[in-house]
């Protein structure tokens, strides 16, 4: 979690928002962002959604 939110502070462009609803709509990109396209070290090099689809239980 430490490491998100450093990430976090680092790569959001807050100084561009006016207002609260364009927070919102920056953090909602950035958690795509973070989910679907930035690859973790810590997995390998994959995204979140990438690792999720081959570690999670097939039924």
């Amino acid at each position: 979690m430490e490491s998100f939110f450093g990430h976090t502070k680092d790569e959001m462009h807050l100084r561009r928002c006016r207002t609260f609803d364009d927070v919102v709509v920056e953090a909602s990109d950035y958690i795509d962002y973070c989910n679907n396209w930035r690859p973790q070290t810590g997995l390998g090099k994959m995204t979140s959604a990438e690792f999720a689809t081959i570690s999670s239980p097939r039924r």
